[in-house]
């Protein structure tokens, strides 16, 4: 026997794929959005965001990807040496704060020299990332002058080595890494490599800042 009950197939009740039996599509009990049960977003209120407003208000794209168009003008040749030098330091203070890790025996000034080798890594992977997409070549090794500071590091005396890698080595070496790239910042043109020094430079200034308040325990 049928159900008496229930509507024919072919009833306008079942003819509607999706809805309940006898709820027509499109009424607010079948779910369709309507200005009295649409759900809002952001909390209480929220208004949707303007094509425009969204589009102001999206950060702007980042210089440093690797896909970024060249720049409009070839580097300068103070850009190209600035960025040589920058990367010369950079292994210098790599160089140095591998030693001090060593043979530092204030556990502040092996946090120096930890902060020293991560870093200055960091920064330099970023220029060396730069160079390959301005067609720069970089040194990859130190200078007569700086590996002669490094030898010298390495012999110094055990009881004096804080002291001579905090006070002879680290803050002038800092300073003048900030001043190479403070003048670099004001002549730069290339967009890239002006991210790159501002992003660098707070790095910098923390180094000198650390190293200059480091209160070493007396000689014995």
């Amino acid at each position: 026997p049928t159900n008496a009950g229930a509507p024919p197939p072919d009833s306008p009740e079942n003819s509607r794929t999706g809805s309940r039996v006898g709820i027509p599509q499109g009424s607010p009990e079948a779910g369709m959005a309507t200005p009295e049960n649409t759900p809002t977003t952001g909390g209480v209120g929220a208004v949707a965001p303007s094509p425009g407003a969204a589009a102001s208000a999206a950060p702007p794209a980042s210089g440093t990807s690797s896909t970024a168009p060249g720049p409009a003008v070839p580097l300068s040749a103070s850009e190209k040496a600035f960025m040589a030098a920058a990367h010369v330091a950079g292994l210098y203070e790599i160089e140095v704060g591998r030693i001090g890790a060593e043979r530092a025996q204030d556990t502040k000034v092996k946090a120096l020299a930890g902060h020293l080798v991560s870093e200055h890594s960091v920064a330099n992977d970023a220029l060396r990332g730069l160079a390959a997409l301005r067609n720069v070549e970089l040194p990859t090794s130190l200078p007569p002058d700086r590996q002669a500071d490094i030898d010298k590091l390495k012999k110094a005396p055990a009881a004096q080595f804080d002291e001579t890698m905090v006070q002879a080595v680290v803050i002038p070496a800092h300073q003048d890494d900030i001043a190479r790239f403070e003048r670099a910042q004001q002549d730069a043109r290339d967009p890239e490599l002006k991210a790159f020094i501002q992003r660098t430079l707070p790095t910098l200034h923390q180094h000198l800042k650390s190293a200059q308040t480091l209160a070493l325990p007396p000689k014995s």
